[in-house]
């Protein structure tokens, strides 16, 4: 049997639209021009032309403009440039943030693959550059920004936000490290170069690139080293074990509260509570109700 109920978000098809048809739904400022974000846009259509289309929404009447939802920096751009019409895609919903809410933003990796498959396809890296609106220096630190990093590491954290610096600290440990210090940054949520170095300093001299080598402290002293070292492993433990801890409790919760479940369903024992314990059948209720704890 067909699914019934699913609303499509979008048309399949884009329009070419002209830009006098198209109404902002949101008031830029009178500084945008001066925006980095603009000025790369900017040089981007100019360089390779339009690559996200706007998204607009359909007008009630034929004589009425569409609603432009998103791509208002993009729709200035165009008109500095003096371009007539753009591509549209069309929204079935008339409110923005609808579509936007949908949009992830791209990581630090996943530019690095974007700019490879710019390079891969015979992009010059000047080009890309003045498309992007940033020196060649930055094309190139973004083509290498994974070398030296293994294949798992890069795996673990191509779709989090990590800061293109800590990605230093990576290669100067060895591959296992490398997992080790991503599956860290994933479990304390933090992506920054701070906490790369704090994982790199806190590495066993054997498990550096070039163990022979003086570690890069930062000022950091030698016995400070050592005990930031000693730290982290325990606090490494402590988070395997909270891990662990919460598994089988999240496990534990799934029973119980499939246990409650059935309880409920019985007519009886929810009469007799509400009789006797009423404070604890809606305890009870809550507990099975409460989507959150399914997380």
């Amino acid at each position: 049997m067909m699914a019934t109920g699913v609303r499509i978000g979008f048309e399949q098809a884009t329009l070419e639209l002209p830009l006098d048809r198209l109404a902002a739904t949101r008031s830029l400022g009178k500084q945008f021009r001066q925006m980095e974000r603009y000025k790369r846009i900017l040089a981007s259509i100019q360089e390779i032309g339009l690559v996200e289309p706007l998204v607009v929404h359909p007008p009630k009447g034929a004589a009425q403009a569409f609603l432009l939802l998103d791509g208002h920096l993009r729709l200035e751009a165009l008109r500095e440039l003096g371009v007539a019409q753009a591509r549209c895609l069309v929204s079935t919903d008339d409110e923005g943030y609808t579509y936007n809410r949908h949009v992830n933003r791209i990581s630090t990796f996943q530019e690095h693959f974007m700019v490879m498959k710019a390079l891969n396809a015979g992009v010059s890296e000047e080009r890309l550059a003045r498309a992007l609106n940033v020196d060649v220096r930055r094309i190139r630190e973004k083509r290498d920004l994974l070398r030296g990093i293994c294949p798992e590491a890069v795996a673990m954290l191509k779709k989090r936000d990590v800061a293109a610096s800590a990605v230093y600290y990576f290669r100067q440990v060895k591959p296992v490290r490398q997992v080790a210090m991503a599956q860290a940054m994933i479990d304390a949520g933090n992506f920054t170069r701070s906490y790369a170095f704090a994982l790199y300093a806190a590495t066993r001299r054997d498990m550096l690139v070039e163990p022979e080598r003086p570690r890069e402290s930062e000022g950091v002293a030698p016995v400070d080293l050592s005990r930031i070292e000693k730290e982290t492993a325990v606090i490494e433990q402590d988070v395997a074990r909270v891990k662990e801890d919460l598994s089988q409790n999240s496990l534990n919760l799934s029973f119980l509260r499939a246990y409650l479940r059935k309880l409920l369903d019985n007519a009886r024992v929810v009469r007799f509570l509400s009789q006797h314990q009423p404070e604890v059948l809606e305890q009870f209720q809550r507990l099975v109700e409460t989507e959150a704890l399914d997380g």
